[in-house]
């Protein structure tokens, strides 16, 4: 079947209040940069006794992430060498925001050792704490939800990809028993006698 996909502001939810049973994300939250403001909205349109359930990533992603970064680098490196993909013009792109021969290395060398962030808070350092399972509860409660439940989603990958399609479900489900998972799933629900209005104008 064909669901209906509204485009918006990415702020305010074009949809009146409690319209929704249920909201579920995967992979989104890290990327919300007004997160208290979009938190709002969510629990604006949810109806009452409705939940929203959102997976986001682990620290466990960030540090495997951060720890292959070097190796991903390489790779890229040899793409740029061969002008092949996406990471070697992203790598190119870096380059030339670079004035001089030693600003090059400068950013090859930070861009080999130094894994980017990947959401739109803190550092890639600061990420080992917000995408625990303490920084995301810390941040949903703050915004007025309440956590029913956190549970790891038993799958492991890296945000570099390192094996790519060669690992199947069942050695991802294995390895995640021993590295840990790369995802979470909270399903939260909205805390009485939280206003839902702070924003509306």
């Amino acid at each position: 079947p064909n669901f209906p996909v509204a485009l918006y502001d990415g702020s305010t939810l074009p949809y009146p209040d409690a319209s929704f049973d249920a909201i579920y994300s995967s992979n989104v939250m890290e990327h919300v940069a007004d997160f208290e403001r979009v938190q709002n909205e969510l629990a604006r349109v949810l109806r009452p006794n409705g939940y929203a359930v959102h997976c986001v990533p682990s620290a466990v992603w960030r540090f495997w992430t951060t720890l292959g970064h070097p190796l991903h680098a390489a790779r890229s490196a040899l793409a740029v060498a061969g002008g092949r993909g996406p990471a070697g013009t992203l790598v190119r792109q870096e380059l030339r925001r670079s004035s001089s021969s030693i600003a090059r290395v400068g950013r090859l060398l930070r861009l080999g050792l130094l894994s980017p962030r990947h959401g739109e808070h803190g550092s890639f350092l600061g990420e080992h704490f917000l995408f625990s399972r303490r920084g995301w509860l810390r941040r949903f409660e703050q915004t007025g939800w309440v956590v029913r439940s956190a549970e790891p989603t038993g799958i492991f990958y890296s945000g570099n990809e390192l094996w790519g399609t060669r690992l199947g479900s069942p050695a991802r489900r294995t390895l995640a028993r021993f590295l840990g998972s790369s995802t979470l799933v909270f399903m939260i629900a909205p805390r009485e006698g939280v206003s839902r209005h702070d924003h509306q104008s």
